[in-house]
């Protein structure tokens, strides 16, 4: 009676998890350098060190929560009860999506006050997720999270104008990468009619996907104990 409603919920949960993965952007600024990127995705904070001139390694670290209700009533037949009667279903999703990643920004060119770099990062997104029929959690939906497997990148170019030597302000264009794999193993069974018996088998399912968007984004970066150069 409640599965359609509860694939929905799923659906819904996977087109979200998607959506969150493509609004998290990437950056990073210098020795030791803070730097933000607001904009109309999830806004980001970095650190770096700046171990020479032009290499700039960061680190950052990310998290995004995520939450959705449904709610089903209506009025079905019960052959249970072998009546007509009126039922009522809830779903909840609860869960987020940890962003733990690592980079190096490389700067190519000089110019008065303007430096061009391009940026390399990998990340790990690791994908946290409950959900409720009906007020009881779904392990075979625990399950399915506990299979999926994300790992994201980013390519890019941009360039930084420096007011002075703590503070700059740069536009960024890229690729973003973004991959991912489920896989999920079960026990099931097939009927021989040559035999006349059921025969124990497992089944296999195996999914694999890929988004490559493009991004922009605008960061402001601060630089602590830097040399002017």
């Amino acid at each position: 009676m409640y599965q359609t409603t509860k694939n929905a919920v799923i659906a819904l949960c996977t087109s979200l998890l998607l959506v969150i993965l493509l609004s998290i952007p990437s950056s990073a600024n210098a020795q030791v350098a803070f730097s933000v990127s607001p904009g109309l995705g999830l806004n980001s904070a970095f650190v770096g060190y700046q171990v020479n001139d032009r290499l700039l390694p960061f680190v950052s670290f990310q998290y995004a929560s995520f939450g959705l209700s449904v709610s089903e009533t209506g009025t079905d037949f019960n052959y249970d009860s072998n009546k007509v009667e009126n039922y009522e279903y809830t779903g909840k999703l609860t869960g987020g999506i940890l962003m733990p990643s690592i980079g190096a920004k490389y700067y190519l060119a000089n110019q008065n006050k303007l430096k061009s770099y391009g940026s390399v990062a990998i990340t790990k997104p690791i994908v946290v997720a409950k959900l409720e029929n009906d007020g009881e959690i779904d392990k075979e939906f625990e399950e399915s999270v506990k299979s999926l497997s994300l790992i994201g990148g980013e390519l890019g170019f941009g360039v930084e104008y420096f007011f002075d030597s703590n503070f700059s302000i740069g536009g960024e264009f890229g690729l973003r990468l973004i991959t991912g794999n489920y896989q999920e193993t079960y026990d099931t069974e097939y009927f021989d009619p040559n035999t006349g018996d059921y025969v124990p088998s497992k089944t296999v399912i195996s999914v694999n996907g890929r988004v490559t968007p493009t991004y922009t984004k605008f960061c402001l970066n601060f630089y602590f104990n830097r040399d002017k150069g």
